[in-house]
């Protein structure tokens, strides 16, 4: 009976801790929020924001680029959004492209370099204000779809939707919109996070599901005045996934997962860095043995530069008869690897002279 028992806890143990569900706290903020010190954000455990760039044409938010320097000196992945201003109407038949523009113009330099910076917004909470044809739902749906089409051209990413207010349902978008990610505003009051209360399947309109949560409008956080709370459901690993500047593996920012990244790794151990940056490739703030894993698993993946997706890859580390030994004999060391009875690699041996654990 005893052992029934203790089988019996451990089971409900696992199916707790198996169906726990993982969120991340950011914010997101705009001139309204006056001075913001970055630091306080980030030790209060923020780990993502986003920061109003652009607005309609011709308007950038007045502490856009201090916002964008001081969260990326602190640490924190923060990533631009416009707010559209869809009122022109059929006036201004090119009123998407313009603000498009506008807004790539805006943001496209955080995107060349190392810098954590999460895709870019489209903040859509507005709708025309002139009569238009055939009606709301087309002009909209293209006014979206020709916003998108700049925003790909010109930064090789589409943008996350932003919306609220019902204008996400079938009434005012049409289907294929839903192929962008979707943060979804579902206010649930006050400063206190609830994870048992994530946004519904019926909150969604044309969507299937979510990406990102703005769960508060006047939340409380060290270093800046009543803000927007949001949460991405997901590890900060999956996260990154949204911060195309990251190289994951690529610790040394050469744009190549070799051995160099290892050796590079090995030196850092143990060091406490900016989420992402060095060899924190699980995005914990630490350079740790977890780390080892994400080079494994991205080795001999090429990046473009700017860009997180691989451009080529070959996936996990080759034998250690192929060209793994083979770089590491460039940079003076030996390393010896076997593969487990799942197929994966592990390192039995350190080059000569890294630091230990």
């Amino acid at each position: 009976m005893l052992r029934l028992s203790i089988a019996a806890g451990i089971l409900l143990v696992a199916a707790s801790t198996s169906s726990a569900v993982e969120f991340q706290q950011g914010l997101d903020v705009s001139h309204f929020q006056g001075a913001i010190d970055w630091n306080a954000v980030r030790d209060a455990g923020i780990k993502f924001t986003f920061a109003k760039a652009t607005e309609g044409v011709d308007f950038v938010d007045a502490n856009f680029h201090s916002y964008m320097a001081g969260a990326i000196a602190a640490g924190v992945p923060i990533g631009p959004y416009h707010f559209a201003r869809l009122n022109s109407g059929e006036t201004i038949p090119t009123d998407a492209i313009d603000e498009a523009n506008d807004f790539v113009d805006a943001i496209q330099q955080y995107y060349n370099g190392p810098a954590m910076v999460l895709r870019p917004v489209l903040d859509y909470e507005q709708l025309p204000n002139d009569p238009v044809s055939p009606s709301v739902k087309a002009y909209v749906s293209k006014w979206i779809r020709d916003f998108s089409g700049v925003v790909e051209q010109r930064l090789g990413m589409s943008p996350i939707i932003y919306t609220c207010c019902g204008f996400h349902t079938s009434t005012f978008l049409e289907a294929d919109i839903a192929q962008h990610d979707l943060w979804i505003r579902d206010i649930t009051g006050g400063n206190t996070f609830d994870p048992d209360s994530p946004p519904q399947a019926s909150d969604l309109g044309i969507w299937s599901d979510w990406k990102f949560w703005q769960w508060s409008a006047t939340g409380n956080v060290a270093g800046i005045s009543p803000v927007d709370r949001d949460a991405f459901e997901g590890s900060m690993e999956e996260l990154a996934q949204f911060i195309p500047t990251y190289h994951a593996g690529d610790f040394d920012g050469s744009g190549t997962v070799d051995a160099a990244d290892y050796v590079f790794w090995r030196k850092a151990l143990g060091q406490s860095v900016h989420l992402g940056t060095g060899a924190d490739g699980n995005l914990n703030g630490t350079v740790d043995s977890d780390d080892f894993r994400v080079w494994q698993a991205n080795f001999g993946a090429v990046y473009a530069a700017g860009l997180g997706a691989a451009v080529s890859s070959v996936g996990v580390v080759p034998e250690a008869d192929g060209c793994v030994l083979a770089l590491f004999a460039i940079f003076g060391a030996t390393a010896v690897y076997r593969r487990d009875r799942f197929g994966r690699v592990a390192l039995l041996q350190e080059p000569a002279g890294s630091p230990g654990y």
